[in-house]
């Protein structure tokens, strides 16, 4: 009688490999989703703080800035009357600028692009935060 050899066989292993393959990609999908909402929450969060304070800015100003070409000159401009800071705005490492623009109704519209997959854009009013 011959001993039988322990061990698995070269396809018992290529099953395993598979089912590990197809449980790391979902795995994967799944973590860039998350990381997208993610992104997507902070960049809408970051947007709100920054409408908040443009509201503190135009009670002291009696206006919304007039024109503002970049993220930092916004946060350049934004200081009282006496040139003390309202606070620090966010470091915006989740979205990048895209435009300001001043409406007839001298109320603010701000357009950002969020660094996730889908590349959201975020539109601040002084109202809300949406996504377009």
């Amino acid at each position: 009688m011959q001993r039988r050899k322990r061990g698995f066989t070269i396809i018992e292993l290529l099953v395993v490999l598979v089912l590990i393959a197809i449980l790391v990609s979902l795995a994967v999908t799944r973590y860039h989703s998350v990381r997208d909402a993610s992104l997507v929450a902070s960049a809408t969060a970051d947007l709100d703080l920054v409408r908040k304070v443009l509201a503190y800015y135009s009670v002291d100003h009696e206006s919304f800035p007039s024109v503002v070409t970049s993220y930092d000159d916004l946060k350049n401009q934004m200081v009282d009357l006496e040139g003390n800071p309202y606070g620090r705005l966010p470091i915006s490492n989740t979205y990048a600028w895209v435009s300001y623009t001043l409406n007839s109704d001298s109320n603010y519209e701000i357009r950002v692009q969020v660094t996730d997959r889908n590349r959201t854009v975020l539109i601040a009013t002084p109202d809300a935060v949406e996504r377009q």
